[in-house]
């Protein structure tokens, strides 16, 4: 999408991508636009210059300095205290948000899918559907998540990779 590409650098949950944040600190977004062609640059450009908006306070658009977010996924392997500690390490790098994923396994794959056997030296269950499972977080999980980001002062995203998740992420707001 065009927020994607003019607006947010994402940088990634492992140390030597959060550290990537210095390169880009107090440059504008305009100087980071990649395109193929130069009439696609001038056009995106001159499309996102009349596009402002505002994120927990803080007001996004091509005039402004760029807005980080550390894409942590599911980085966390499924562990709250390792979420805070990458909420930190994102903190700490100069990201202003910190971005997870959210899914209902059962309503994206099939039942055979969801069942199949899961032989990979990163399986944190048997099946793939389990080993997805045990990645997710409950409902009191994403609380103490959330509550964490605003005590620590960054802003907490996520991706809802079905309707389900939307609502309850949603729910949690």
């Amino acid at each position: 999408t065009l927020l994607t590409e003019a607006h947010l650098i994402t940088i990634a949950s492992h140390p030597l991508g959060v550290g990537a944040r210095s390169e880009f600190e107090g440059q504008r977004a305009t100087q980071h636009v990649i395109t193929r062609h130069p009439y696609q640059a001038r056009h995106f450009e001159e499309k996102m210059s009349k596009n402002k908006f505002v994120v927990d306070g803080v007001e996004i658009g091509m005039d402004q300095d760029m807005y980080v977010i550390a894409e942590i996924g599911q980085n966390h392997e499924g562990d709250v205290q390792k979420c805070k500690e990458l909420f930190d390490a994102a903190k700490a790098a100069g990201a202003q948000s910190v971005k997870l994923q959210k899914s209902d396994n059962r309503s994206l794959y099939t039942k055979a899918y969801y069942n199949e056997p899961y032989n990979s030296e990163n399986a944190y269950a048997p099946t793939y559907g389990a080993h997805r499972e045990m990645l997710e977080f409950d409902r009191d999980e994403w609380i103490e998540l959330r509550d964490y980001a605003k005590k620590i002062g960054i802003t907490l995203f996520s991706t809802a990779w079905d309707y389900k998740s939307a609502d309850f992420l949603e729910d949690l707001d």
